[in-house]
């Protein structure tokens, strides 16, 4: 399948408190810890908290940015290439395609 390049433009986060892996798995894969952010509350100052939170809030703008990129380049790359004759057979595509591109994004 077709890895796209396509969350390169979506702002990284710096990864202090959570990694990419983390939010792909949790997110994008599903494969994460329902609890995957409670340690935010956990931290020995509000200072860090705060800072967690705010990085938490940055890795939620990263996956929604991430996710409208793939899912568009994943149509674009369907609508190319003619693989669905059905809106059913594009969704199940495009879900594949975007699944894929996370999984890349974790090599």
């Amino acid at each position: 399948m077709n890895s796209t390049l396509a969350s390169l433009n979506c702002t990284t986060p710096s990864e202090v408190y959570t990694t990419k892996e983390m939010v792909i798995n949790q997110f994008a894969l599903n494969n994460g810890n329902a609890n995957w952010g409670d340690w935010c509350y956990e931290v020995d100052t509000q200072e860090e908290s705060s800072a967690c939170t705010k990085e938490l809030n940055q890795w939620d703008a990263w996956v929604d940015c991430t996710d409208s990129k793939f899912e568009t380049s994943c149509k674009e790359w369907a609508d190319k290439e003619g693989f669905a004759s059905t809106e059913r057979e594009l969704n199940e595509f495009v879900e594949k395609c975007v699944k894929v591109n996370y999984e890349n994004l974790l090599d």
